[in-house]
C-alpha cells in the first residue's frame, strides 16, 4: 500500500503522488495510450488537470479541456475530506487486496476496460461525515465517448448510485463484491441500470477481494 508523503495536498497528490504510484505499479510491458481528466469545483472556480497515460508512462499536467477517456468532476471540499481520511485514520481506504493485484486509477488495464462502459455516473453517499455534520458526498464520473465531453455540475446524469457511508466501508473491506452491490437493498440505483452493471463489470478484478473468491 502507497503510503501518503505529509503536506500531501489535492494538486500534489494529483500532479506527482498518482503518476509516482502508476510507474511503480504498472508493468513495464503495458501498452495504451488514454486520457483522464480531473476537475475540482470550488467556489472560486475550477481547477483542472490532466493524466495523460502511454502505458507504463503518465504525465499529469495542469489545465486541458475536461474531457478525456475517463473524466472525473468533483466538489474539492469533498475530495479534500477524502484526502485528510486517506493521510490519517484511513476509514475510506480499501482494506484488501485486488483479485487483479494493486495497481494505479490510471493503469491503462483498468482504462480499457472502464472506457468501453460509455456513459455519465454520479456515485454519490448520503451521510458522508463533513466539518461536524452529514452531508451527500457525490462524484461524476464520464467514461467512454461520454467522457469526451466537458464533464461538470450541469452535466445530464445516465445514472445515479446512492448508498451509505456503512455499506461504503462494507464495499472498500471486499465484503460486498461490485456486481452485487447493485442489488443490495442499501444501494439505491436510478437512471440507466445497464450502464452501471457495465461500469461495475469491468472494475470487478480490482474490486473483488481475491480472498473471497478462494485465492
Amino acid at each position: 500500500m502507497f503510503v501518503l508523503p505529509p503536506g500531501t495536498t489535492l494538486r500534489s497528490l494529483i500532479e506527482e503522488f498518482v503518476p509516482e504510484m502508476h510507474r511503480a505499479l504498472v508493468p513495464k510491458t503495458e501498452s495504451g495510450r488514454y486520457t483522464v481528466a480531473v476537475t475540482l469545483s470550488a467556489r472560486n472556480g475550477a481547477d483542472a488537470f490532466e493524466l495523460a497515460v502511454n502505458g507504463a508512462e503518465v504525465k499529469a499536467s495542469r489545465g486541458g479541456s475536461g474531457g478525456g477517456d475517463v473524466a472525473l468532476w468533483v466538489d474539492a471540499a469533498i475530495a479534500q475530506a477524502f484526502l485528510d481520511d486517506w493521510a490519517g485514520a484511513g476509514r475510506f481506504r480499501p482494506k484488501f487486496v485486488p483479485k487483479a493485484g494493486p495497481t494505479a486509477p490510471t493503469d491503462p488495464r483498468l482504462l480499457k476496460r472502464v472506457a468501453m462502459a460509455s456513459g455519465v455516473f454520479e456515485l454519490a453517499l448520503t451521510d458522508f461525515p463533513l466539518e461536524g455534520r452529514k452531508t451527500r458526498a457525490a462524484i461524476r464520473i464520464a467514461l467512454g465517448a461520454a467522457g469526451k465531453k466537458v464533464l461538470d455540475q450541469d452535466t445530464k446524469v445516465d445514472v445515479t448510485l446512492e448508498t451509505t457511508v456503512a455499506t461504503y466501508e462494507r464495499l472498500l473491506a471486499g465484503e460486498v463484491p461490485p456486481e452485487e452491490a447493485l442489488d443490495h437493498p442499501d444501494v439505491a440505483v436510478r437512471g440507466k441500470r445497464f450502464i452501471a452493471m457495465q461500469a461495475a463489470l469491468a472494475l470487478a478484478p480490482w474490486l473483488t477481494n481475491a480472498e473471497k473468491q478462494g485465492g
